[in-house]
Parts: C-alpha cells; sequence; structure tokens
C-alpha cells in the first residue's frame, strides 16, 4: 500500500471533518436533546422514520443519499461513534 503525501492526508482530514460536522447536524435534527446521547444506531432508526428523514433534508439542505452516505461513514470509519 502506498503512503498518502501531506495533500492526501490533509484532503482525507478536511473530509472527515466535515463528515463529521454533518453528521453532528443530522444527529440534532433527530434527537430531542442534542448532542446529550443517541448513538448511530438510534439516528438511523429515528431516520427510518419519513417524517423525521423529510425534516432533516429539509432543515440541512442535503439530500437523503448524501443522509445516509454520512452516517454509512461514520459507521465503517469512526470507531468511536459506533
Amino acid at each position: 500500500m502506498e503512503e498518502r503525501n501531506s495533500y492526501e492526508r490533509d484532503m482525507l482530514q478536511q473530509f472527515r471533518k466535515y463528515v463529521y460536522w454533518r453528521y453532528c447536524q443530522i444527529k440534532n435534527c433527530v434527537n430531542i436533546r442534542k448532542c446529550k446521547g443517541g448513538s448511530l444506531d438510534k439516528v438511523k432508526e429515528k431516520l427510518q422514520d419519513e417524517n423525521e428523514l423529510n425534516y432533516t433534508i429539509n432543515l440541512l439542505k442535503i439530500s437523503n443519499e448524501e443522509v445516509f452516505f454520512i452516517l454509512n461513514f461514520i459507521e465503517k470509519y469512526f470507531e468511536m461513534i459506533v
């Protein structure tokens, strides 16, 4: 496996920050207590409700594909959150 150069590492780090920022926004949309509590599984479960999903995508101005991409990315690459 090739090592990443500094530009690639910086880009990956910036993308990870963006994904985490978006995840916090998504979690806050479906969690009444905002930043407190609410595991990734609970966030995914709440977004199965069409009203919760529509509220989230309308408030954040993102697509439902982006919502679930972010949740899947968090699940795969952020061990501390899962």
